[in-house]
Order: C-alpha cells, then sequence, then structure tokens
C-alpha cells in the first residue's frame, strides 16, 4: 500500500494515507526524515531535529490547508 500523496521539503516528509474500514474512510499522515548514515547510504527515521520543527510546521500546514480545501469541494 502506498500513500495518496507525499509532502517534502529539504529531508523532512509527510505520507498522507487513506483507509477505509466499514465503510468508512480515515486519513493519517506519517513523518519521516532523511539522513545519510556513515556509509553515505539513505535512510528514514522519525526523529526530528527541534531546529527541524518550523520545516515540519511548514508541510503539515500545506497538508491541513490541501485537505481543508478538498473536503469543501466534494
Amino acid at each position: 500500500m502506498a500513500p495518496i500523496k507525499n509532502y517534502r521539503t529539504g529531508t523532512m516528509e509527510v505520507a498522507l494515507w487513506e483507509n477505509e474500514i466499514e465503510d468508512k474512510t480515515f486519513r493519517n499522515i506519517t513523518i519521516s526524515r532523511s539522513y545519510k548514515d556513515k556509509e553515505d547510504n539513505w535512510k528514514n527515521t522519525n526523529n526530528i531535529p527541534v531546529d527541524d520543527i518550523p520545516k515540519l510546521v511548514a508541510i503539515l500546514n500545506e497538508v491541513y490547508r490541501s485537505q481543508m480545501f478538498e473536503n469543501k469541494e466534494n
């Protein structure tokens, strides 16, 4: 299963997921940050440095705004 949409800025990403349970649709998010390990391989973590909170807030605002507009159109 893949997210229905990904929002990204720099190394921060918010994935939007949609699940249907008993004829009800629920949307959830996962938050991740990419980084390179000592061997120069890309990895993901859900640990967010305090300095990256403004980036995360910006992405979350964009997710919320897009969902508000989508819900008003439907």
